[in-house]
């Protein structure tokens, strides 16, 4: 399914648009704490204070005080066929939500997003990605902002094998019935790439896996880029993370009930209790951060088990484990076998801090496969404590 060149003549422009955008967000990030100072209008004038304060709600949205109505909603996700939603059914759903600023980053539901920055949903959008990269179907609603605090929203959804977009614009038209669009894609990108202060993520739509988001930059920003060779993708995010701003995603046991590390679902670099050990970092090598995610799966015969996986940011995905039994858990890179690639090293701790099991994953022919540890790693000292 290809991704009609028509969609990116008529994007073209917005997608200009996202590319200056990305400069500024850059030049944001480089500015770190100075970007208090930009000051357009009341509210955005106030942003970074704004994030700063909300994004610690970021994950008490998650469902982990009740652990039965999560492995209800797996169930039911394992036994039931999702099916795309169709355009009509899209434009209702968001025709019920609130074109007001206030309004809309008061819905918890929602992945909201202002000038570049998460101000609340962020869970919402990673259990999305994360879920879709390991085959759960699902949907998530995003909305930005522009300047002057116009909503425009976007509805993403995958039903396991096709990713499917819908662009609401509707505030844009003189009837605001129209200005709906929709994209079908076979793949969703998301990267993320370090920054002095933080990290930038970019989320894009195609059905190129060979392309990276410095494809389209590079494509956009030549001046003789041509529709002909316009490369299959279409991009709805960007967003700008500094390390001030990530330390409030991080929520301790005290601001949740129940027992957080147990029932704990999404990436592990956001978790207290994971973060230090578990570091967004590249695995692979590729230039592209990598996220460790840490999953809940109900089977019929088994109950639940709890799986670990790493995604990489080319899209690939690597199970670490399926049946993690431990809670604290290490996820490292080296060239332990010596010839010339990343290795990958998945370690389990027991509650005395020794290493319970480790799996060695060596690179070979382009690929991770499980294999033989060498004994070099357990000499190295990089697994310890």
């Amino acid at each position: 399914m290809k991704l009609q060149s028509m969609l990116i003549k008529n994007k073209k422009l917005s997608i200009i648009c996202v590319v200056a955008a990305a400069v500024f967000l850059t030049a944001a990030i480089m500015a770190g704490k100075g970007i208090k100072r930009i000051s357009i209008g009341n509210k955005l004038g106030n942003l970074k204070d704004t994030v700063e304060a909300n994004c610690v709600s970021f994950y008490n949205k998650y469902s982990h005080s009740n652990v039965e109505g999560l492995e209800s909603v797996m169930e039911q996700l394992a036994d039931t066929k999702y099916e795309l939603t169709p355009l009509s059914e899209v434009v209702d759903l968001l025709k019920e939500y609130p074109a007001d600023y206030d309004d809309a980053i008061a819905r918890r539901d929602i992945f909201s997003i202002s000038f570049g920055f998460p101000l609340f949903g962020a869970d919402v959008w990673d259990r999305f990605v994360a879920g879709s990269k390991i085959g759960h179907p699902g949907n998530v609603v995003m909305v930005q902002f522009d300047t002057n605090m116009v909503p425009y929203y976007y509805y993403i959804e995958y039903d396991g094998s096709i990713y499917h977009i819908v662009e609401d614009r509707s505030i844009d038209s003189e009837d605001g019935e129209s200005g709906y669009t929709e994209w079908f894609a076979k793949y969703l990108n998301v990267e993320c790439y370090q920054a002095e202060a933080g990290y930038a993520e970019y989320a894009y739509l195609t059905d190129d896996p060979s392309i990276i988001y410095k494809d389209i930059i590079n494509y956009y920003s030549d001046e003789e880029a041509s529709e002909e060779n316009a490369p299959s993708a279409f991009n709805f995010y960007i967003g700008v993370v500094t390390e001030d701003i990530r330390q409030t995603f991080i929520v301790t046991p005290e601001k949740v009930d129940g027992d957080y590390e147990l029932d704990y679902t999404g990436y592990t670099d956001k978790h207290p209790s994971f973060a230090e050990d578990n570091p967004m970092r590249d695995y692979d090598g590729d230039g592209i951060l990598d996220r460790v995610y840490r999953d809940k799966i109900v089977t019929e015969d088994e109950g639940t088990k709890t799986g670990v996986y790493l995604l990489f940011g080319n899209g690939e995905v690597l199970t670490l484990s399926e049946d993690v039994q431990d809670m604290d858990f290490r996820t490292v890179s080296a060239d332990f076998s010596g010839d010339g690639f990343n290795d990958i090293c998945f370690a389990t701790y027991t509650e005395e801090g020794q290493i319970n099991e480790a799996l060695f994953f060596e690179y070979n022919e382009d690929r991770y496969i499980l294999a033989d540890m060498p004994k070099t790693v357990g000499e190295s000292g990089v697994l310890s404590r």
